[in-house]
């Protein structure tokens, strides 16, 4: 799976515990694959890795699951607009 497709597996798992009480099990389990095929040290698997553990801590708290959701939403945008910026600059030939 393409990094692009992961980001968007993690930004609906960060929806998805921003509006539920859990995790969906195939997502969570999905997520864990992907990752599983990123270097140890790649921004995306420690933002992930962070979630889904932030996810177990939640348990049912609601403040703590949409905390974690929109931390990985806001991180996954970032990843994105970070990428957008480099190639930009990339094509523009700075």
């Amino acid at each position: 799976m393409s990094v692009a497709k992961l980001k968007v597996l993690a930004w609906v798992a960060g929806m998805q515990a921003r509006t539920s009480t859990l995790l969906e099990s195939s997502l969570r389990s999905q997520l864990e694959d992907r990752i599983a095929a990123l270097p140890q040290g790649d921004a995306l698997r420690q933002l992930v890795e962070a979630f889904l553990s932030a996810m177990d801590a939640a348990a049912r708290d609601p403040g703590a699951r949409i905390a974690a959701g929109e931390a990985l939403v806001g991180g996954v945008r970032h990843l994105a607009l970070a990428e957008a910026g480099d190639n930009i600059r990339r094509i523009s030939g700075e």
